[in-house]
């Protein structure tokens, strides 16, 4: 039987190792921690992405929640490739490829396995914004042009009510006027809860 609980336990370890080297940065120069604070959201990004897709096929197979319930699977799958090839697949268009960035896409990959009332769709919905500004930022980081641009200018009119010219995702992540912990911080808080939630620890 599929366990969420081990993959709890290294989310929650590869956390550790991200808040390990943001607690490092005093000890490099800024323009360094900048690099480093981008480097941790991407990694984290990456993290989220791969923890939920596990997670999402290990409910397919027939994992239980944490909390001791059951999810009233649709279909039960064998293995976590046929439960990944089932959401590719099963009514979709050619070519069709599950995505597990933004909160519409885990959504749809598990429509056909899980009921709507499941409480892997309500978790996945309150955590929607914070997913799509994850993204953003990820995005800019990793492409840096003009609709990456565009987007991550969104996160920063969230957060500063205007656009800063000139902003980085680095500087954005340390800005200490946005509150304490810096908010590259209050990512890695908040991912730890989302994950919590999903498997209802």
């Amino acid at each position: 039987m599929p366990n969420l609980g081990r993959d709890l336990m290294f989310f929650n370890a590869e956390i550790q190792k991200l808040e390990n080297a943001i607690a490092a940065l005093s000890k490099v120069g800024f323009s360094q921690r900048k690099l480093l604070a981008e480097i941790v959201l991407i990694r984290l990004f990456l993290l989220l992405e791969n923890s939920i897709e596990l997670i999402s096929c290990k409910i397919a197979c027939g994992a239980g929640y944490l909390d001791g319930t059951i999810p009233n699977l649709t279909m039960r799958h064998r293995s976590i490739d046929s439960s990944l090839a089932f959401m590719e697949t099963h009514n979709r268009p050619p070519r069709y490829r599950a995505r597990w960035n933004g909160s519409q896409e885990i959504r749809d990959n598990l429509t056909f396995i899980l009921p709507p009332t499941d409480s892997f769709f309500s978790c996945i919905q309150r955590y929607a914004s914070h997913i799509t500004e994850w993204r953003y930022i990820r995005n800019h980081i990793a492409h840096r042009n003009r609709s990456t641009r565009q987007k991550f200018n969104n996160v920063v009119r969230k957060h500063y009510g205007a656009i800063k010219r000139g902003l980085t995702p680095g500087t954005l992540l340390l800005s200490p006027r946005l509150g304490s912990p810096v908010l590259v911080v209050q990512y890695l808080v908040q991912a730890k809860i989302l994950i919590k939630e999903l498997v209802r620890a």
